[in-house]
């Protein structure tokens, strides 16, 4: 029986929907990898759980009524219908997951979707040069059409405002869903493809540098040109790129992920003849044309798109997005993220909200999908007790 995690952060959220709620101190902003003996979800944690449906049935209708009428304009851009009022204060938390089902199949859902990624990765609009509305167009068809989620950075092709498939515009011979967009990339484009890489990892593992050994083993010294061996330089200054301390440390995994990125220039176009080799005389992390340097030392290396991901060896892009979605942080992310977007979370609130209820309110949507779609997360989140009946600290 699925059990309510009755435990959030005093950082974001409080809950209080049972009788025996214990609080939890304040947590700090914490890495997410879940062999972190420092996750909320590790042994040792105190908390109290009662089966989902009794905490959810034991959320007063006041509560869930005024719930329910501060997410519905961000989730479907409207206030609630007096049928809807009367709906909660007769049927409380348990009438709104009812009524998030309906939500969900509303035409306005699709367009939050297109919002919220729109935003996440700042795309949107249309210039003379880039198609910033490829992002939000296939968050929009994905929902439309009741794909999983991880199709979002899986998906081999991009959608037009329409939903038609289309070639991504980055000229790839792969596809990965809005990591292939140009307007991705350009936005992001930067010296030693290291924007890109963390880009990638904060938006959608809502995680960052450095990681555990258990998530993503470094890559070795010997296999780093110069530059990144060694934590600091030999003569003990700054170096002479970025702040020159802990440069193995972090650059031994940036290192990994970046390599994925060596083909795509700074315009967000694919090239097949890149090399990933630095520019004589040029500037640290530039490679010839519009391109990037790679962290590899060895010639063939640099120039080529192989990698590993959380220690998994990946071909390409599509190899690492592939990697990335199917890890437990993805859908994790994505629910920490929407939380954030509906709620007006800090990246730094929603990041720090329990693993357990995190954790618990994916596991119930997979439980209904295998692979699920932005939809089902929503609504699992949006009706887990502990959320609903949550206060804001102050």
């Amino acid at each position: 029986m699925k059990r309510a995690a009755l435990v959030i952060a005093s950082l974001a959220l409080a809950a209080c929907t049972a009788d025996v709620y214990t609080p939890r101190p304040k947590l700090e902003p914490h890495p997410l990898d879940p062999t972190n003996p420092e996750n909320p979800a590790a042994p040792g944690v105190k908390k109290v759980t009662i089966p989902i449906a009794d905490a959810r049935a034991q959320v007063p209708a006041a509560e869930a009524l005024a719930f329910a009428r501060s997410v519905a304009p961000m989730l479907v851009g409207r206030a609630l219908t007096p049928a809807e009022r009367s709906e909660l204060d007769a049927g409380g938390a348990v009438a709104l997951r009812t009524m998030l089902e309906r939500w969900v199949e509303e035409p306005a859902f699709a367009e939050t979707a297109r919002d919220f990624i729109s935003v996440k990765l700042k795309a949107s609009g249309a210039s003379a040069n880039l198609d910033g509305s490829l992002p939000g167009n296939l968050a929009a068809y994905l929902v439309k059409n009741k794909r999983p989620h991880a199709e979002l950075i899986t998906s081999p092709v991009c959608r037009d405002r329409m939903g038609t498939a289309i070639a991504c515009d980055s000229g790839a011979p792969f596809g990965a869903g809005v990591l292939t967009t140009r307007v991705f990339l350009a936005n992001n484009a930067g010296r030693f493809n290291l924007k890109r890489a963390r880009t990638v990892l904060m938006t959608f593992a809502c995680s960052d540098y450095p990681l555990t050994q258990a998530l993503q083993p470094s890559l070795q010294r010997a296999q780093l040109i110069e530059l990144f061996q060694n934590d600091k330089p030999p003569d003990g200054t700054s170096g002479a790129f970025g702040n020159g301390h802990a440069c193995y440390t972090c650059h031994s995994q940036f290192g990994a992920h970046a390599q994925p990125f060596v083909k795509f220039d700074s315009d967000g176009r694919w090239q097949a003849d890149a090399t990933g080799l630095q520019l004589p005389g040029g500037e640290q992390g530039r490679s010839t044309g519009k391109l990037f340097t790679s962290h590899m030392a060895d010639e063939a290396a640099a120039k080529s798109e192989a990698s590993q991901y959380f220690g998994q060896p990946v071909a390409d892009l599509a190899g690492e997005a592939k990697v990335l979605s199917e890890h437990p942080l993805y859908l994790e992310c994505a629910v920490r993220s929407v939380f954030g977007y509906v709620l007006s979370l800090s990246g730094s609130e929603a990041n720090a909200l329990p693993y357990d209820v995190i954790s618990e309110i994916v596991s119930e949507a997979k439980s209904r999908e295998p692979e699920p779609s932005f939809a089902r997360l929503v609504v699992e989140a949006f009706s887990h007790p502990s959320v609903v009946a949550a206060k804001r600290s102050p």
